[in-house]
């Protein structure tokens, strides 16, 4: 059940934009570097193949509901 703020009851939380580092950033003007693509990178992309030729990765799929000990390990 929500608690309202009214009750006297601490509020947790940053105001929006405090606390937050910016996004790391690459160079621009970067292409695949996979032979014969020529698909212009994010600045933010920083892998040297855009997402069609980048290999596979395996990732944890963070639901935030579980204990970390029952996380799933899932293969891209």
């Amino acid at each position: 059940m929500a608690q309202r703020h009214d009750q006297g009851l601490p509020i947790r939380g940053t105001p929006p934009g405090s606390g937050r580092r910016p996004a790391r950033t690459y160079p621009e003007d970067r292409t695949c570097d996979h032979e014969g693509c020529s698909t212009m990178l994010s600045i933010y992309n920083r892998s040297e193949r855009c997402w069609v030729h980048e290999p596979p990765k395996r990732y944890v799929a963070n639901t935030g509901g579980r204990p970390r000990k029952d996380r799933r390990v899932f293969a891209a």
